[in-house]
């Protein structure tokens, strides 16, 4: 794969210009328990401004997606019902392939663990 230069942004809309959809987890990102995460809300009112995709994926397999869609509702966001994906249905949405990575591992190098441990990706109100 072609080597990749990370690059530190002050927000979600400084990147939008560069994709087609954007996938947020979310526990961490979105929320924390029962507590909102102010940033998202304002990240995910610039990914609809920008007309980008947007889904929201959790390994919460306790409830349905449209119950947890309007949980999240209930927290101030706008989220339909098939935008979220939840539990197990996400295992077959991610790609795979050694230019994508692994699904298992969110990362080409394999040095994240995305199946519910380990490190789980941006930090609280990083968006």
């Amino acid at each position: 794969p072609v080597p990749v230069e990370p690059q530190r942004i002050a927000g979600i809309a400084e990147v939008l210009d560069q994709v087609d959809i954007v996938v947020l987890d979310a526990y961490g990102v979105l929320n924390l328990g029962s507590s909102v995460i102010p940033q998202g809300l304002a990240a995910v009112k610039a990914i609809r401004a920008a007309g980008k995709h947007l889904c929201v994926i959790t390994n919460d397999g306790s409830q349905g997606t449209a119950a947890i869609a309007a949980k999240h509702r209930g927290r101030g966001y706008d989220f339909r019902d098939d935008e979220v994906i939840a539990g197990r249905r996400g295992r077959g949405f991610l790609p795979r392939g050694p230019e994508l990575g692994d699904h298992r591992t969110g990362s080409a190098s394999g040095d994240r663990d995305y199946r519910g441990h380990g490190d789980a990706g941006p930090r609280p109100g990083s968006l």
